[in-house]
């Protein structure tokens, strides 16, 4: 009966280890989907800043051609 109880304690330090570990594996999930959505979100935010500049350039060269004097 002695090896039952051990290995039922065992079992339940296991239990309990496997609990904190999937606990913790939970934080850093949470942790790392924040850090992935904060990531999309500067991406975004920096294609958005270059379309703009690029917009910017392409204005400024057509108005150069217009500007310039046709021969």
């Amino acid at each position: 009966g002695d090896m039952l109880s051990h290995a039922r304690t065992e079992m339940e330090v296991l239990k309990e280890l496997a609990g904190d570990e999937i606990k913790g594996l939970a934080v850093i999930t949470d942790e790392l989907q924040m850090a992935h959505a904060g990531r999309q979100h500067a991406a975004a935010h920096q294609f958005q800043r270059k379309m703009l500049c690029h917009g910017e350039i392409l204005e400024k060269k057509r108005s150069a051609l217009r500007a310039s004097p046709i021969y």
